[in-house]
């Protein structure tokens, strides 16, 4: 789970990657650069799919889906650990569904049809079939749904992930 909220800070926060963090705020291109078609921002035919920009937030996003769904893979698998309550273990369950469902919105909103990975990733593989957006968001909605219902009212340290986040989704 470290690593999701390693990766949501550097994402919305980090230098790493310079003037991404547009895109998180649905910013149109119209209204973020210069529109004279100097700038990349600007042109609609260098904002494609192979652009740096988006996919800068297509890998780390599926990174992110990637990260929290060997969380929720391990505590599923990984039977001989115990917790100290069964609360303890859904309130995990649903850290790790909200960073997924967190991913999966972004992916939604800027690409639309993506495929729904519900199981880590180990392997290459290149025949993944996307689900229409409105799966997506249904998607999305489940994993919030349970998060909201497990996650705690209240932050044990500051910056983890609450209830009201999820709700507020």
């Amino acid at each position: 789970l470290n690593g999701c909220y390693r990766m949501i800070q550097s994402l919305m926060m980090g230098q790493t990657h310079g003037s991404h963090s547009w895109m998180i705020g649905g910013i149109g291109l119209d209204t973020y650069a210069q529109t004279n078609g100097n700038d990349h921002f600007a042109n609609w035919n260098t904002l494609t799919s192979s652009s740096g920009y988006t996919r800068h937030w297509y890998d780390n996003c599926f990174g992110l889906v990637n990260r929290a769904n060997t969380v929720l893979d391990m505590i599923e698998e990984r039977t001989h650990i115990t917790y100290s309550s069964e609360e303890n273990k859904n309130a995990l369950i649903a850290e790790a569904r909200f960073f997924r469902a967190w991913a999966y919105r972004c992916l939604a909103g800027m690409f639309g049809n993506v495929p729904i990975v519900e199981h880590r990733t180990t392997e290459v593989k290149n025949d993944y079939v996307p689900n229409t957006r409105q799966e997506v968001w249904e998607f999305c909605k489940t994993d919030l749904e349970y998060a909201a219902t497990y996650l705690p009212k209240e932050a044990a340290k500051p910056g983890k992930i609450t209830r009201a986040v999820a709700d507020h989704y």
